[in-house]
């Protein structure tokens, strides 16, 4: 296998991430002002048309603000969905917790039934707000598309994958600063095999005190996930489940909680390692997917169209946040019923 050169489009924070993700297989980097001391040696490059001639990039990764490039609303999807099918190229979406272990346990424990009928779905997300200044692009929802769009559509994307089930009915809500910037927004959502999904994001909090907790209730126990990036979580379980041996060995770190007053079977589980560490490892994963869609050897984890159903989600429920309720007409008018 021959790895394939990646550029980078955009090198603030994230495209720096990025770059330290995947190092020495990066060739090349552009962003509207000169790059200087990128973190790995790698070509730099101003001139975008020039940035794409160069023989060595052969993946590109598009790390700009949502505005800057198709990502805001269904038409733009549409074009990526059909420049890809008409030029025959890869295309995927950082849809980066579909790469991670942890959740591909969990989708694994939910898929073979193990705890029995998927039933809700809960993310309560206490995100850092102090890195976030007043003017930055993110408060804007014409450059982010807003809280639900940049950042709610990972989650709406992982509530519809555990699910096996495209959405249904839409019901949001938002919060609103005294400035004026929504910082806030919940949506309560009906998947068409009736599973529910509630989906919580509130801008609020220093670093020290930022929380992300994913909830997923079985008919015979649940599974909770703490982390936006999880490292860990706690498993509860009917007494005596015959699936319990096959859901520890589908869990790493699997460690039983004893204890009186719990008549639950209960256990935590952890990954062995930080949570850059384990971002960088599912960025690496992601890339190495693309890299072998392209070769013909994997199927892609995240296809556009399903990229598109979770941005499609994101901007129905922006849009109920601001006149109450979207029910299941709508949804269907917009191609995402039954």
């Amino acid at each position: 296998m021959i790895r394939l050169g990646v550029g980078i489009v955009g090198y603030g924070r994230f495209g720096r991430f990025l770059h330290s993700a995947w190092g020495d297989q990066v060739a090349g980097l552009c962003d509207r002002v000169r790059i200087e001391a990128p973190e790995f040696p790698a070509r730099t490059y101003i001139d975008t048309a020039a940035f794409l001639e160069d023989p060595e990039v052969a993946i590109v990764c598009v790390a700009t603000e949502p505005a800057t490039h198709a990502a805001l609303t269904m038409e733009d999807a549409r074009r990526v969905i059909d420049a890809a099918a008409d030029t025959g190229l890869v295309a995927t979406v950082d849809h980066v917790l579909r790469h991670h272990p942890l959740v591909k346990a969990v989708e694994r424990i939910g898929r073979e039934g193990l705890l029995g009928r998927f039933r809700t779905f809960t993310i309560s997300n206490y995100a850092i707000v102090d890195v976030v200044p007043p003017d930055h692009w993110f408060w804007d929802e014409s450059r982010s598309g807003g809280v639900l769009v940049e950042h709610g559509v990972h989650f709406f994307d992982l509530a519809t994958q555990l699910a096996r089930s495209p959405v249904r009915d839409i019901a949001a809500f938002r919060q609103v600063r005294a400035d004026g910037r929504t910082d806030g927004m919940a949506a309560t959502i009906l998947h068409g095999n009736g599973v529910i999904a509630h989906h919580s994001h509130v801008f609020c909090r220093t670093a020290e005190a930022e929380r992300t907790v994913i909830d997923l209730s079985f008919e015979h126990g649940s599974v909770t996930l703490t982390g936006w990036i999880p490292l860990e979580g706690e498993v509860w379980a009917d007494p005596g489940l015959e699936t319990l041996e096959r859901i520890e060995a589908s869990l790493p770190g699997y460690s039983p909680i004893r204890g009186e007053g719990f008549p639950a079977t209960r256990a935590r589980f952890s990954l062995d390692q930080s949570k850059q560490t384990a971002y960088t490892a599912s960025l690496r994963a992601l890339l190495e997917n693309l890299q072998a869609a392209v070769e013909g050897r994997e199927s892609l984890v995240v296809r556009l169209d399903e990229a598109a159903s979770a941005l499609g989600t994101g901007l129905l429920a922006t849009e109920a946040a601001g006149a109450g309720v979207i029910g299941s007409d709508r949804c269907r008018r917009t191609g995402r019923g039954r």
